[in-house]
């Protein structure tokens, strides 16, 4: 293995880069445990580095290079990662309360419990990222691409999914309480057993989509497209369906329907 390189090193090679005009190279270095909280990093090449247990926190890593980057572990609170290229990387157990990764590329990356608490994913290439048991509570992913990714048993109370793609997602057991997710791609996506009381799923497309088992007590749902969704046992109580596209069949197979709103405008009793 390489040896750890040190904050004053990192330094070094950061001003002898930007003197020549040119971008740091930093890529497959080891900076394990490495404090480098503070540094600019932005548009360094870190493509394989490993920088697991290493304090990132307030670090500049816009438009950084992070292809296949080992993360895990390590503190990047309040970093910024905007535009960042993290395809592959590995951000598993990672602290990313409040960073900015606002289109950046995490791309098959693994996110599996790490903390994004406020984190800013708003138009983020997240397509078949590993979100597996992670904490996304009051994060912003609007307009992401979040097409099959993982979020099984996620905490995204709150969320605001707005517009995002999640088609073929899988979201078994997810925590979605009070989340924005209108006018969300949700086409095939597994949401059975997930919490989704209070949500807003305004003109979503369900279409196809798991929600058996599901809570969806209080959501709003109306003018949303649940053609061949499955519905079975899932609880639609006092839930919006006005406009819904969704059959009676459907509906026939929830279990508690008491105080919905049915797709006519009626009222369940």
């Amino acid at each position: 293995m390489d040896p750890k390189l040190t904050r004053e090193q990192v330094e070094q090679i950061i001003k002898s880069a930007r003197q020549k005009g040119e971008w740091p190279n930093l890529s497959e270095v080891n900076l394990n445990e490495v404090n480098l909280s503070g540094i600019n990093l932005s548009g360094a090449n870190l493509s394989g580095a490993n920088l697991s247990q290493a304090d990132l926190s307030e670090t500049l890593f816009s438009e950084a290079i992070l292809i296949g980057a080992k993360l895990s572990m390590a503190n990047l609170n309040g970093a910024d990662l905007s535009e960042a290229l993290l395809t592959g990387a590995n951000l598993g157990g990672a602290h990313l309360n409040s960073v900015l990764l606002r289109e950046a590329s995490l791309n098959s990356a693994n996110l599996s419990k790490a903390d994004l608490s406020e984190a800013n994913l708003s138009e983020t290439n997240l397509s078949g990222a590993n979100f597996n048991e992670a904490n996304l509570h009051m994060a912003d992913i609007r307009m992401a691409n979040l097409r099959w990714a993982k979020l099984n048993q996620a905490n995204l109370k709150e969320v605001n999914l707005g517009e995002a793609n999640l088609s073929g997602a899988h979201l078994i057991k997810a925590n979605l309480n009070l989340a924005n997710l209108s006018t969300v791609n949700l086409r095939w996506a597994n949401l059975s057993q997930a919490d989704l009381h209070g949500a807003n799923l305004r003109e979503a497309d369900l279409s196809g989509a798991n929600l058996s088992q599901a809570n969806l007590s209080r959501a709003n749902l109306s003018g949303a497209n649940l053609t061949e969704a499955d519905l079975t046992k899932a609880d639609l109580a006092g839930a919006n369906l006005l406009k819904a596209k969704v059959t009676d069949k459907q509906l026939d197979t929830a279990k508690n329907l008491a105080g919905a709103t049915l797709p006519d405008g009626t009222n369940h009793d």
